[in-house]
């Protein structure tokens, strides 16, 4: 019930009720996994294994998602097309990128024998896979600008070829990807894609010396990892805050960052 309204401006409501649940829900995994019962495993996994994802709780999903993977008999298609790509994104949280990169083409067939509409990670897998294994950008493009796509998935796909562009170097295709990305994670609501793509607009400003623009994207992503409680990426984002204040000379405050970030 949850799933689909964890990719909006309602995520944070329906993070609480994950929250409130978050005991249940491992109990409910727990006798899941013991009776071998597959089914209800993936289930339960392709339900709130995003909320994992966006609050960067990369244990939890370590502990469960290989589990149940890892199970044999019946399953419904869809729910293990979702367990496998949400295991890719678990192993590349775990730095894992080997592993992650054998799951891909799984992840690819299992969502080809789905009939539409596809859940959005499931769609996003065929294009960027062809984008990193043949640094084509067309596929990713053609789903960010297909007419029947939702606007989260549009933001997802630039922000994806923003960062592929400026892991190659091509800041001015990065900045241009990031903004649109931006504009469209601003009209959805969702807090996860946003930080990450605020985050990545403050290292380009700060990049061209535009430190004051780059304070206010920094703060903004921090605000927006604390209220999706994602303390995985939190420190992260506090700790480039405080390397700015230091660039900008003021290293009492860059030591009081670095000091939180280490604690957050």
């Amino acid at each position: 019930q949850a799933e689909p309204h964890l990719r909006g401006a309602d995520q944070l409501a329906w993070l609480a009720r994950l929250s409130a649940e978050a005991e249940e829900i491992d109990l409910a995994l727990h006798r899941a996994v013991a009776a071998r019962d597959a089914a209800t495993a993936h289930r339960l996994v392709a339900g709130v294994a995003w909320s994992w994802a966006i609050r960067g709780y990369n244990d939890e999903a370590m502990r469960w998602i290989p589990l149940v993977h890892g199970l044999d008999g019946p399953v419904p298609p869809h729910a293990r097309a979702l367990t496998t790509a949400f295991l890719i994104l678990a192993r590349l949280g775990d730095e894992d990128v080997t592993a992650a990169t054998r799951l891909v083409e799984d992840a690819v067939r299992l969502a080809a024998q789905l009939p539409e509409p596809l859940h959005p990670v499931l769609r996003l897998m065929p294009p960027v896979r062809t984008l990193f294994a043949a640094d084509d950008p067309g596929p990713l493009r053609a789903l960010a600008a297909a007419p029947d796509s939702d606007i989260w998935l549009r933001a997802a796909s630039m922000g994806v070829m923003a960062a592929y562009a400026g892991n190659a170097g091509r800041i001015d295709e990065q900045r241009t990807l990031a903004r649109a990305a931006h504009a469209l994670a601003t009209e959805v609501g969702d807090r996860f894609i946003l930080g990450m793509v605020v985050l990545s607009l403050g290292e380009l400003e700060d990049v061209a010396g535009h430190h004051d623009a780059a304070a206010a994207a920094f703060d903004e992503a921090i605000e927006l990892a604390t209220e999706l409680a994602n303390d995985e990426d939190l420190p992260q984002f506090v700790a480039r805050r405080a390397m700015l204040e230091a660039r900008r000379g003021d290293l009492d405050a860059a030591r009081a960052g670095l000091e939180r970030a280490r604690t957050v």
